[in-house]
């Protein structure tokens, strides 16, 4: 197994990791330029296949080029494969999302114009993707949360995971806001990987994690943190938009450019779905309140 560390065009990540592993490399990094560096760094006849581990552009991004340039197939994950296959309508549903959330107008505008996935729907749409079924000698696990279909391959013989964005070192993966109930099934898919005898994590991003056990414990607890900070804000009827812009974020929330609003009031959003299936509170229109 190779580690390559790929400049991505996202000033927050600064780079991605592409793992070569046999046959196979997992994740393509974010553009063409990831497409160059890549194949600078390595011999592009020795790749039968890429596996990309979930949809956003820093992971997919280089894919396209590997595609047409040197017929190269890629697989993703079949549940994921679904929301790609059908992007137009995920975009108008996280549209209506932010709609929906109470952000003022301004807000609203420069939110839809900044997101990612916007940007780069032709790409999306031009995109041949397979569905990924197997891999000879790993595993596939299910792992939805950060996004609807997220997977992580897994090694057992070496005991390694190749968690995408599922699990990384430093940061709390942002959870995605689709159908259903996001936040409850990243936690479930977390809890699922304490199941499964891991020596170490190869993320997406940043370095190795070898304490596997203590960053999933780390992680599920901050989720449940930023679950009491909601419960504490939420004293009357409120927005998600308000909700977020009084929780606690990694950037000042009036500083957040319109990508990072997005994801804070997606992930807002994706917590107050958790709570209002657990039957703590309730939604009527755009404000939620205690039951």
């Amino acid at each position: 197994m190779r580690l390559l560390k790929v400049p991505v065009e996202i000033p927050a990540l600064r780079t991605a990791n592409i793992y070569l592993n046999d046959n196979f490399i997992i994740d393509s990094g974010m553009s063409r330029y990831s497409y160059d560096y890549i194949k600078s760094s390595i011999n592009v006849d020795d790749i039968d296949f890429i596996v990309i581990s979930h949809m956003h552009i820093d992971h997919i991004g280089g894919a396209l080029y590997f595609q047409k340039e040197n017929n190269i197939d890629v697989y993703i994950g079949i549940n994921e494969l679904k929301y790609i296959e059908n992007i137009d309508e995920y975009i108008d549903f996280y549209r209506s999302l932010i709609k929906d959330s109470g952000a003022p107008d301004a807000i609203i505008e420069k939110i839809i114009s900044d997101n990612i996935i916007g940007k780069y729907i032709d790409y999306y749409r031009e995109i041949n993707l397979k569905p990924l079924n197997y891999i000879n000698g790993y595993s596939i696990i299910d792992t939805p949360g950060h996004s609807p279909g997220s997977i992580c391959i897994y090694d057992s013989y070496n005991e390694r995971l190749f968690s995408g964005d599922h699990v990384l070192e430093r940061i709390t993966p942002n959870v995605s806001m689709y159908y259903g109930n996001p936040l409850d099934d990243y936690i479930k898919s977390l809890e699922k990987l304490k199941n499964i005898s891991i020596r170490s994590i190869y993320p997406g991003h940043g370095n190795v994690i070898n304490n596997v056990g203590n960053r999933i414990d780390e992680i599920i607890e901050h989720h449940n943190i930023r679950l009491n900070q909601i419960r504490s804000l939420l004293k009357h009827d409120m927005t998600a938009f308000e909700i977020a812009s009084g929780i606690t974020w990694h950037y000042n929330f009036n500083d957040m450019d319109g990508n990072q609003l997005g994801f804070a009031i997606i992930e807002t959003v994706s917590h107050l779905k958790y709570l209002e299936e657990k039957g703590e509170i309730k939604r009527s229109g755009i404000y939620y309140r205690f039951i």
